[in-house]
């Protein structure tokens, strides 16, 4: 018991210290590390060499993107005439003789 008093006391000394005391303003300010590094000289200089390095990469791969999206939509329109051919192909060459090396020699 005399334990939870001596706690109560030094809570209520606590507190009328803490009232006692004038209010300071007080500020709390943060640091937007996202901001920092997007607008640092460094990282403007950094983010303009990747993308003078990288720029022209990405510009063939996109090139070539396209030609391979042009060679497939080519491919699918023309696919049926394509097995036509092939199979009318097939037929021809199975029509012609065969000739062995004994035959021709």
């Amino acid at each position: 018991m005399i334990h939870l008093t001596r706690i109560a006391l030094v809570t209520l000394a606590t507190g009328l210290w803490a009232a006692a005391t004038p209010a300071q303003d007080l500020k709390i300010g943060y640091v937007n590390s996202e901001r920092v590094l997007r607008e640092a000289a460094p990282a403007k200089a950094a983010q303009s060499k990747l993308e003078s390095e990288f720029g022209k990469r990405e510009k063939d791969l996109n090139d070539q993107g396209a030609r391979l999206k042009a060679a497939a939509e080519k491919l699918d329109k023309d696919a049926p005439a394509l097995n036509s051919r092939r199979i009318s192909a097939s037929a021809a060459t199975r029509s012609w003789p065969r000739w062995s090396s004994a035959q021709t020699g």
